[in-house]
């Protein structure tokens, strides 16, 4: 991938970073306001046959500034809060004894009545640093034709999580995974006739976690269970396309498309039974279940509106599928294939530039990003 991006630096023109390799000038800074609704409608399997449904809808609000304190290198948080965690069950069946196995089944099960659960609050707060080694904005001077970004960091720990229901009951879980988590990525991208290519590739590794599992009266069930999130790798490869840019200065106002596939591959993990089933057998209450890996293709679309020099709009919408999942090992449940994957993003971000820092006057057409880039 990296040689595909090599081949395409003959014939570049100057123009801006693809938004995955964006970072402000030295002394300046960026304020993301991340609006993310996800939604997974999965079919619930058993031997070929259909057992149930689930519907899991996230709703996430992320607060992320960026602050360069010299050129090329900058820290990053991100301090996610959910507002909604919703798991539903719009048709699912009892879990039984099967006599003959000696072991749990849904399969000619009566249906069961679930109310969906909720789930809320913060998740953990991630801390990172930043840099570019080269950099068609910021180190335009030297001729750079191609942007490069890393980024590595930490997730903090979150005693409030989706695993369990929140101590004094109500009927309400956490949100967010909980453990403490590892980042690192890397972005490429260039410039071509107008269009910015990119590519991506980031993983999360999720630690071990902790905790005392409770039930949804708020009553403990287990304690000091070892719970392990699944881990994340994430690859892009998309691209950025210019449609107009308007404004008395360069590149002080534009409208983009941005075009992108997205494969996810999660790993294994550890959860508490019951976390994403509709019924498990009393025995298993409170024991920590084994869930297979999995794979997520999605496809995504968006638009990059950049109205004033220091406000920018972004909205996108994705859809996509993943492979079969064995829900909990202790059932021969699996979250079946033809499941959809779907979700809404929007990103409104204020950048810090001179314009506010010194009072400049004028409207979009003001001050271009290249009077600032030093």
């Amino acid at each position: 991938m990296i040689a595909t991006l090599a081949s395409l630096l003959v014939g570049l023109s100057p123009a801006d970073a693809a938004e995955l390799t964006n970072l402000p000038p030295a002394m300046r800074g960026d304020l993301d306001i991340r609006y993310l609704v996800d939604v997974e409608n999965t079919r619930l399997v058993e031997d070929s046959t259909q057992v149930g449904q689930r519907r899991l809808t996230e709703h996430e609000l992320v607060y992320a500034p960026t602050f360069a304190f010299v050129k090329g290198v900058g820290l990053a948080l991100e301090i996610p809060h959910y507002p909604s965690v919703r798991l539903a069950y719009p048709s699912a069946s009892q879990m039984s004894v099967d006599p003959t196995t000696d072991s749990g089944t849904m399969v000619g099960s009566d249906a069961v009545t679930l109310e969906p659960e909720l789930g809320s609050g913060f998740g953990g707060v991630y801390l990172g640093l930043r840099g570019s080694p080269m950099h068609q904005e910021l180190f335009s001077a030297r001729g750079d034709r191609l942007s490069w970004l890393l980024d590595v960091g930490i997730r903090f720990p979150d005693r409030s999580n989706l695993w369990s229901y929140k101590e004094g009951g109500a009927d309400k879980r956490g949100a967010g995974p909980g453990a403490l988590g590892f980042k690192i990525s890397t972005a490429f991208s260039t410039t071509h006739h107008g269009t910015q290519p990119y590519v991506r590739f980031g993983t999360v590794q999720s630690s071990r976690l902790t905790m005392d599992i409770r039930d949804s009266t708020g009553a403990k069930v287990a304690s000091n269970v070892i719970v392990r999130p699944p881990s994340e790798t994430e690859m892009i490869a998309g691209a950025e396309i210019t449609l107009t840019e308007y404004g008395e200065a360069e590149k002080a106002a534009y409208v983009k498309a941005d075009l992108r596939g997205i494969f996810t591959y999660e790993s294994w993990s550890w959860v508490p039974s019951g976390t994403l089933m509709p019924s498990v057998l009393e025995d298993t209450t409170g024991l920590i279940a084994t869930q297979s890996e999995r794979v997520t293709v999605m496809g995504q679309a968006g638009i990059d509106w950049r109205f004033h020099e220091v406000v920018e709009l972004q909205v996108a919408g994705r859809v996509g599928t993943a492979t079969p999942q064995t829900v909990e090992h202790f059932y021969p449940v699996e979250a079946g294939m033809g499941g959809i994957a779907w979700g809404v993003h929007t990103t409104l971000r204020f950048r810090l530039r001179d314009w506010l820092v010194e009072g400049a006057g004028g409207s979009a057409g003001g001050m271009g990003d290249d009077e600032f880039l030093d």
